[in-house]
């Protein structure tokens, strides 16, 4: 965390300027070309803004790249010595999850361990199991990532690191929600998105989806194919629909998650990973 006597919304509030900084997902050489790049130099072990700017991180530190402890250890380095804020990523949230036993059905845990789920964390997990230093490593990194805010607001400023749902926040804003830090019981419930606050936390870090027509599907860069897709939240037209799960009524879709993409039998949608996520319209045509 920041400083104790240091609130993000403050230290953010009092920055000379503040660098907004997306999904990193383990990859440490880019994240300290990009911070060389806006001005920042390592003093001391920690990477700092000679003219007073602070990072603001967006989540999703982890899974995928090669260096994700070198990722947090930079991050988290930064939060603690004032020099930035981190919100939390889905990712993060996963992580948490993925190690917590389900206090309802013993010898699970809250994020399912199947294939699908540990390929999307086997990275992670290979480095942080490399070593007895690396696994104590892990507990404290993991109860870092549930210490994490999920949002910030500030004048003329608003983060989140998938959706900015008015609704869906407002659920969670109640001080006695996400309050003191151990939150165990409160990502216990999050785990649930049946539940209010699960469906809430899932909205804020995933999105809102919609699901597609029974005759359409998409894969993911990992192959997994999806009925469900992200709807683009943001602008006029859009920005009322926060409701998970709404069925769509026509056949155009905004995406999120890609911009390259292709038609294949039957109606099979495979979405290119995008460098970073832009916001597309893809027009899905019906054979007759």
């Amino acid at each position: 965390m920041a400083p104790a006597n240091i609130d993000p919304n403050d230290l953010l509030s009092s920055a000379q300027g503040i660098d907004v900084i997306g999904d990193i997902h383990g990859h440490l050489a880019p994240l300290e070309r990009l911070l060389l790049e806006l001005g920042y130099d390592r003093m001391s072990g920690i990477w700092r803004h000679s003219e007073g700017r602070k990072a603001l991180f967006l989540g999703d530190l982890v899974d995928r790249g090669p260096s994700n402890m070198g990722v947090v250890q930079t991050v988290r380095s930064m939060v603690e010595a004032g020099e930035a804020v981190c919100l939390m990523g889905n990712h993060e949230l996963n992580a948490v999850h993925f190690s917590m036993d389900d206090p309802q059905v013993p010898g699970r845990h809250l994020r399912a361990r199947s294939d699908k789920n540990i390929g999307q964390h086997v990275a992670f997990l290979r480095e942080y199991h490399a070593c007895p230093e690396a696994r104590a490593r892990m507990r404290e990194d993991l109860a870092w990532f549930a210490s994490l805010p999920l949002w910030i607001e500030l004048p003329g400023l608003r983060a989140v690191h998938a959706c900015w749902s008015p609704d869906h926040i407002d659920r969670l804003s109640d001080p006695l929600v996400l309050a003191g830090p151990d939150r165990s019981d409160v990502w216990q419930e999050a785990a649930d998105t049946g539940r209010p606050l699960g469906e809430a936390v899932d909205v804020i870090l995933k999105g809102t989806e919609i699901k597609l027509p029974d005759d359409v599907s998409f894969e993911d860069k990992d192959g997994h194919v999806r009925k469900e897709a992200r709807l683009k939240w943001w602008g006029r037209r859009y920005r009322n629909q926060t409701r998970k799960g709404e069925p769509l009524e026509t056949a155009q879709l905004a995406v999120s998650i890609g911009v390259s993409a292709r038609l294949s039998s039957p109606h099979v949608v495979r979405l290119r990973q995008a460098k970073f996520k832009l916001a597309g319209y893809l027009r899905l045509l019906h054979a007759s």
